[in-house]
């Protein structure tokens, strides 16, 4: 049983590793051709909506009206923060 849970481990390291690169490559793609002042907001915030979106789709949560709303003032928030 050990042995399981530490390739488990392995395993959603690894994926949460990739992505992380992929994110990082995209995050210095997108740097090359717009200015950081647009692309630092729009990253932030689109992580947060895609978190969202993976909550929504992988694990079926309903967010209710206050929940959605506290979603776009975060968002809202992180592009003030980041402008």
């Amino acid at each position: 049983m050990g042995a399981r849970v530490f390739v488990a481990m392995l395993l959603n390291g690894g994926v949460m590793g990739a992505a992380n690169v992929a994110q990082n490559l995209f995050l210095l793609a997108a740097l090359r051709t717009i200015p950081g002042s647009l692309v630092f907001p729009i990253q932030s915030s689109v992580s947060v909506l895609l978190m969202n979106a993976a909550g929504y789709a992988l694990w079926h949560e309903r967010h209710g009206r206050e929940a959605l709303v506290g979603v776009v003032l975060a968002c809202t928030g992180l592009v003030l923060v980041n402008v």
